[in-house]
């Protein structure tokens, strides 16, 4: 499974409100692991003023992490069988359904990587070397012997150099509507855990986490965010989303400080921050 970076996007947050308040962290505790009547994951002073902090990892769909550990080991084999032999500047794209392999069983999954990669071989040569990004001449799979899914691929000029094939998938269904509901659940659980220390004065602050390069931004977050939160009164005090989708570095976002919902995520706006995560300590040891 993906990394959890929970210790570490704590700590972003809190530097982040440092510098805000002009103040040091100070009485920093765990209660979680404290085994507190209310076990948020972290709570910490800065300046006079008490927070308490609960981080999720999101997804746009359920189940959408797991899927894509399953696509590694799937799809990982076939990427690396036509690294072997791509020129230098050509890269291959094979779009797949995202929930293409959730029900191969193992003894299906080697034909299926032998299946696909031969197809994918000898189909490239009839396609057509496009400028990078340009989808409009796909070869569509279908019905390929040992591949039980469509898929389409794409033959591009690289645009860098290294001959690659890239695994590119498809939601098939209403994407908005999962991703509203998962984020609402995630939403929910978080802020119920933050409401007691709310109620005894601490500043509540949610963090989530998105690492998928596919179907999550900040702004489609910021978007849920708010349809969750029309009309609700009994909510976190500050809202962030921490992106660690690629090693280094990660963005921290922020979506809503009290009643400043924040809409521009650009370098030029005050919501970006980037960080670099070996600068970053594990608070909560996560």
């Amino acid at each position: 499974m993906p990394a959890i970076n929970e210790g570490k996007a704590c700590d972003a947050v809190i530097r982040r409100i440092e510098a805000r308040e002009g103040c040091p962290r100070s009485d920093f505790s765990l209660p979680e692991k404290e085994l507190h009547q209310a076990p948020v994951e972290a709570a910490c002073r800065i300046g006079d003023k008490l927070f308490a902090f609960e981080h999720t990892r999101i997804e746009p769909f359920n189940g959408h992490i797991q899927l894509r550990v399953d696509a590694l080991a799937h799809f990982k084999p076939i990427e690396e069988r036509l690294a072997a032999i791509l020129p230098e500047a050509e890269s291959l794209h094979l779009v797949v359904p995202v929930r293409a392999t959730q029900s191969l069983k193992k003894r299906q999954v080697e034909p299926m990587q032998q299946a696909l990669g031969d197809w994918i071989i000898q189909t490239r040569p009839t396609l057509p070397l496009v400028p990078y990004g340009d989808y409009r001449s796909p070869m569509r799979g279908s019905g390929v012997p040992g591949v039980p899914f469509d898929v389409s691929l794409h033959r591009f000029n690289s645009a860098a150099p290294g001959g690659q094939m890239f695994i590119r998938p498809m939601f098939d269904g209403n994407l908005a509507e999962e991703r509203l509901t998962r984020i609402r659940r995630a939403y929910d659980k978080k802020r119920e855990q933050l409401a007691p220390w709310q109620r005894a004065g601490a500043r509540g602050v949610l963090i989530f986490e998105e690492d998928d390069i596919n179907f999550t931004n900040p702004l489609v977050v910021a978007e849920v965010l708010d349809q969750i939160e029309q009309g609700s009164t009994d909510r976190p005090d500050e809202i962030y989303l921490l992106s660690s989708v690629v090693k280094t570095p990660w963005w921290l976002f922020a979506l809503r400080v009290d009643d400043h919902v924040y809409d521009d995520f650009g370098v030029w706006g005050d919501s970006l921050l980037e960080l670099d995560p070996e600068t970053l300590s594990n608070v909560t040891g996560r």
